[in-house]
């Protein structure tokens, strides 16, 4: 997409790079991290509390 519009020539190339990565690509690790941490915080909150999950002989 950048190079189609002609940009690499720029001088602030490497600039649009970086905040094209702020803007975007960041904030969607953070989700992502959050979802994660969440969703696994639950899984072991289950298996540790709820005696139907629990492995028990």
């Amino acid at each position: 997409m950048i190079e189609e519009l002609g940009f690499t020539e720029s001088p602030l190339y490497g600039v649009y790079i970086r905040i094209e990565l702020v803007d975007y690509v960041y904030p969607l690790f953070a989700t992502t991290g959050v979802a994660v941490g969440i969703c696994g915080m639950q899984l072991l909150r289950n298996i540790s509390t709820n005696s139907e999950v629990r492995y028990c002989h």
